[in-house]
Order: C-alpha cells, then structure tokens, then sequence
C-alpha cells in the first residue's frame, strides 16, 4: 500500500472512529481541552503505527486502546496535581467500549438500512436537520413547512427510525 492509500485508509476508519473516540475520551477527561489535546495525540499516534494495524482487528478497539496509553501519559505528565489514581478505571472503561463496539457497530449499520427507506421530504428534513446542523425554523422554511410541524416530522421520523433499528437488531 502506497502512502497515498494508506493515508486514505487511515483518514477513512479514523472518521468512522473519531465519535466513538472521543465520546470515550470525553468520559475520561470532561476538560475540554485537555479532551481536544488527547484525541489530537491520538490521532497521530495512531497515524503513525498504521503500519502496526492488522486489518482482521477492530479499528475502533485498536485506537481506543491508543487513546488510552494517551490518557495515562497525558495523567503521569500531570502528576504534580493530585488525583485518584484512575488506571483501573481507565482499563474498565476501554473494556466496555471494547464490548459495545460491536453492538454499536450493529446499530450504526442498521440505523444506514433504515435511512435508506427514507424518502422526500422526511429525508430532506433529517439532513437539513442533522447534517447541516440548521435549526427547526430554518429546516421548515427550506422545505416550505411550519417549525411546529417539522418539529412533529422528526420526532415522529425518530420514533420510526428507533421501531426500524430495533426490529433490525432483533432480526439479528
């Protein structure tokens, strides 16, 4: 693999990864800058052991465990200020992310089959909405609706999406 598509892989699964990531560091650090500084290091780290990954392993698993070793060396470099010491917390957490990776890997593919039933305006609505991160008024008035019932159009296109994904999973 050439640089090129290596740095495309990586980008593509660190993407995939990245929520996931941070949701994670976040439960770990909720200073948002010190939050901000171990997903950069992360990344990076894990930028530079792409080489390391083996492709039959989870991506998200391999950087959560990336993003660990960040934390605990990011809490030794603070060691002036006292803290509880948080290594075991910080393992059980990586476990239970480990351990909902694949159900949450489940649901993010069930949740895409039931996006992809979605048609016209309701898919409009939910990408204006949660893609393009407009506000309900502004939604409304792109595709010519009342806020009030854009409002109900995605709380009922939720409900739906939530009975579709939880059908998906029971298939399973």
């Amino acid at each position: 693999m050439d640089i090129d598509e290596k740095n495309k892989r990586f980008t593509i699964l660190w993407t995939a990864a990245m929520p996931t990531v941070s949701s994670y560091v976040f439960s770990m650090l909720p200073n948002r800058s010190e939050h901000d500084d171990i997903i950069q290091n992360t990344a990076l780290a894990a930028l530079k052991k792409f080489d390391r990954y083996e492709e039959s392993r989870s991506f998200l698993s391999w950087v959560i465990g990336i993003a660990k070793y960040e934390i605990l060396g990011s809490r030794r470099n603070f060691a002036r200020t006292p803290f509880i010491p948080l290594e075991p917390i910080i393992d059980r957490i990586a476990d239970l992310h480990e351990e909902m990776t694949d159900e949450l890997d489940e649901r993010s593919a069930a949740l895409r089959k039931c996006m992809e039933e979605l048609k016209g305006k309701n898919l409009s609505l939910l990408q204006l909405r949660y893609k393009e991160s407009m506000n309900f008024e502004k939604a409304a008035s792109e595709l010519g609706i009342a806020p009030g019932a854009a409002r109900t159009a995605v709380s009922r296109i939720r409900g739906s999406l939530k009975k579709c994904i939880e059908q998906r999973m029971s298939a399973l």
